[in-house]
């Protein structure tokens, strides 16, 4: 439901189930799903032009992400953070963050494994 809210852009309806989940999630201590709702209010922080609540978000879902060694959450956040630095206006740092995602001259997909052998199961 927030998801959809979000590529819509309706803020509000995707803002309040992220802040409910958020709560709920750190309440009974569901952390690996955390990040993701963490990951949609960083979203609808940075459309509103609210950027120090974005990065912070970001920041939080980037540190979960290292410890977790989750590669694909940290690609979340670095699109999260893309996006509140346009909404800074700071488009170098958007960029940059954009080019982390995929390097330029690199058509690999956003989320694409990045396996060096298959998976055995």
């Amino acid at each position: 439901m927030a998801t959809d809210a979000l590529y819509a852009g309706r803020w509000d309806e995707a803002a309040l189930p992220a802040v409910e989940a958020i709560r709920i999630c750190t309440e009974r201590g569901l952390l690996s799903f955390d990040w993701y709702f963490r990951y949609i209010h960083s979203m609808v922080a940075a459309g509103r032009g609210q950027v120090a609540a974005a990065r912070r978000l970001t920041a939080d879902i980037s540190r979960w992400a290292v410890a977790h060694q989750a590669l694909g959450v940290t690609e979340h956040a670095l699109h999260a953070r893309g996006f509140s630095d346009v909404s800074a206006g700071d488009y170098e740092s958007a960029q940059q963050n954009a080019a982390r995602l995929s390097p330029p001259g690199n058509s690999r997909p956003i989320g694409r494994p990045r396996c060096s052998r298959r998976s055995t199961w």
